[in-house]
């Protein structure tokens, strides 16, 4: 499981303001903390938004080559910080507009940097050294952008799973736009114009089938997305990361986004390559996990409201 590294510097914040010196390094590149230790391993970060939904989402859909770039790019490079200048300067991004070029690399930061948790940075830049197009970079591409967008989340472990669960595959925007309206406790949703919320619903679902996780242009249909074993393994070190019970693993609805239920989780656990260290032993529905030791240094992942720039509130 060893995985090529980039070193992105954790001073990164608000979309990459304050730099930090690091020296040039070759193809395998550590990242390496600017705070102490004990700060790092006591933080408490949110990855997980739980805050109101949010029309983030209206626009710039899955951005699946750009993200490419910009994690081609982070490989390379020795901050945040310089792949932000080269994108708006277009010497990553292809947009013709340098307003065009700063709002995609405003949503893709906010996506899958803002939260600065360096292991989940360094397996996007790892996933990413393959094709754009392979399962493996498009999986913790889908991970990571429902995971920092409550409503889409909750659309995808929601409504989407319980179709594919029943065996009805049909998913439209009126399906979602109802989703919208049924949301009692989302009240800033009656602010947005009709317009605004057919876009976004529009976006959402284009970007799910970008990602694999819906099949058609106009008529859409629900597929199960593949799920290659290092994302499984990625999805076991958040939760563990969240402080999810090794009991509550299987039950976890992050597993949801992949159209699996706790049999098919426990199956897809069950291949997952030992290799000295990890060790999990599936049991019915119970998961028993030993995990690596620089797992334990992990930031305490939890869920919350992100702030309008990607961090925390």
């Amino acid at each position: 499981m060893k995985s090529t590294l980039a070193r992105i510097d954790r001073n990164d914040t608000n979309g990459g303001r304050s730099p930090q010196p690091s020296q040039t390094m070759r193809a395998a590149r550590q990242l390496r903390p600017t705070t102490s230790p004990r700060s790092l391993s006591t933080a408490q970060v949110v990855l997980r938004d739980s805050g109101p939904y949010s029309a983030r989402n209206s626009s710039k859909g899955a951005l699946v080559d750009e993200a490419g770039r910009i994690f081609a790019a982070l490989a390379a490079s020795t901050s945040i910080e310089e792949v932000k200048r080269a994108a708006a300067d277009g010497r990553i991004l292809a947009q013709r507009s340098r307003s065009t070029r700063e709002r995609v690399w405003h949503a893709l930061h906010h996506r899958y940097l803002s939260h600065h948790v360096k292991w989940v940075i360094n397996d996007l830049i790892t996933s990413g050294a393959s094709a754009r197009e392979e399962p493996e970079f498009l999986s913790v591409l889908h991970l990571h952008y429902a995971l920092r967008d409550h409503l889409t989340y909750d659309f995808a472990t929601g409504f989407i799973y319980n179709q594919f669960d029943a065996g009805r595959t049909a998913v439209s925007r009126e399906d979602l736009l109802n989703f919208m309206d049924a949301a009692d406790d989302q009240p800033q949703i009656r602010t947005w114009t009709q317009q605004s919320r057919v876009k976004l619903a529009g976006s959402i679902l284009s970007a799910l089938r970008d990602f694999g996780a819906l099949t058609g242009s106009q008529h859409k249909r629900i597929t199960r997305p593949p799920l290659p074993l290092r994302t499984a393994e990625h999805i076991l070190r958040l939760l563990r990361a969240e402080g999810v019970p090794d009991a509550e693993i299987l039950e976890n609805s992050t597993w949801r986004l992949f159209m699996l239920n706790e049999a098919e989780v426990a199956e897809v656990l069950r291949k997952i390559p030992i290799e000295r260290r990890l060790r999990l032993e599936v049991s019915g529905r119970t998961v028993h996990l030993q995990v690596p030791t620089d797992w334990h240094d992990d930031s305490q992942l939890v869920s919350g409201r992100i702030d309008s720039k990607g961090g925390n509130t």
